[in-house]
């Protein structure tokens, strides 16, 4: 996959002439064509900025992502992580093509900001495929003081697309904006309608509703990211003594197939494989209800017992210890 040297130089600025209105499309928010992004209006994200090669996209603390302590979870930074991400991958690709999501993965660095407050993605293309396949785009993701809480890559690859959009000017939409009031929690949002957890296992029952839906009509990439870790943080959660604290380290989701949008159960389940002394890694996966996988996805977690930083002194954790 050859790096992107100039950003302006990318496939999609090349030679097509319904690049200049997709990136208009992108400013104001919308998917391929203008189609609308109902997960935009739902959690509020809003584009702020959309050049070739470059795109940065904003979400605000909600009820919808937020933990019980009033901090953004750290998998509903998945949804900033792909929507910013998807923007600047898709400059990269033809105007005529679908662009969906192949694989995100995120590192966390420290906990998301309290409410209120917001998180920005800041969304930069590093690389193209040959023929305009496959783009990979990387982000930091910041809080309002400007501290990095995470840095995400997003492998994107381009599809058949029948609706294909229109080189004219887009037409005026509706601005973006939020309804905050319209989910009271993060379950809520995804339409989680039974739980199961213990012996480090997790499963999930739900169905999400068009309110999570991207342009296509499936699961936002990023909403299903923040599932993902849900589930695997459920997986952990009955492992911890009366103390402990689960710091995230990681998450990796790669896409299978979409996950429709108001299409049914889904159900998400997630074990933990791996079982250390200070780290642990569980892995699941989120089917249709056909039973077909749809996501593949692993989570590391950190740790530290009592929930307190490791006391001055104290050996690292060496590989026995993992």
């Amino acid at each position: 996959m050859p790096r992107v040297g100039d950003p302006k130089t990318t496939p999609a600025t090349v030679g097509d002439p319904g690049a200049a209105a997709e990136l208009e499309w992108l400013r104001r928010g919308r998917g391929r064509g203008g189609a609308a992004l109902p997960v935009h209006r739902t959690l509020g994200l809003q584009v702020r900025e959309a050049e070739a090669g470059h795109c940065v996209t904003r979400m605000p603390a909600s009820s919808a992502v937020l933990g019980p302590d009033r901090r953004i979870l750290a998998g509903a930074l998945g949804i900033v992580a792909d929507a910013c991400c998807g923007s600047a991958a898709a400059t990269g690709l033809p105007a005529t093509s679908a662009v969906l999501s192949a694989q995100l993965r995120l590192e966390f660095v420290r906990p998301a900001p309290v409410a209120p407050g917001w998180v920005e993605g800041r969304a930069t293309l590093a690389a193209v495929g040959e023929g305009g396949g496959a783009a990979l785009a990387r982000a930091d993701l910041v809080d309002a003081d400007g501290d990095l809480l995470a840095i995400c890559t997003l492998r994107s690859v381009s599809a058949a697309w029948r609706g294909l959009p229109a080189a004219a000017s887009p037409v005026p939409v509706p601005a973006q904006g939020a309804d905050p009031d319209q989910f009271a929690d993060p379950r809520h949002l995804l339409g989680v309608t039974g739980e199961a957890a213990g012996g480090g296992h997790a499963h999930l029952e739900l169905e999400p509703t068009r309110a999570v839906a991207n342009s296509f009509g499936a699961v936002h990439g990023g909403v299903v990211a923040m599932l993902a870790h849900l589930t695997a943080t459920e997986a952990v959660r009955p492992l911890l003594g009366p103390d402990d604290e689960a710091v995230p380290l990681d998450l990796l989701v790669n896409f299978v197939r979409g996950v429709p949008a108001a299409g049914g159960p889904v159900t998400s389940t997630a074990t933990v494989t791996h079982r250390g002394r200070t780290f642990v890694v569980a892995e699941g996966q989120i089917a249709l209800g056909d039973g077909r996988c749809a996501v593949r996805f692993s989570a590391g977690t950190q740790i530290r017992p009592g929930g307190h930083p490791r006391p001055a002194g104290t050996r690292h954790p060496t590989r026995a210890d993992r």
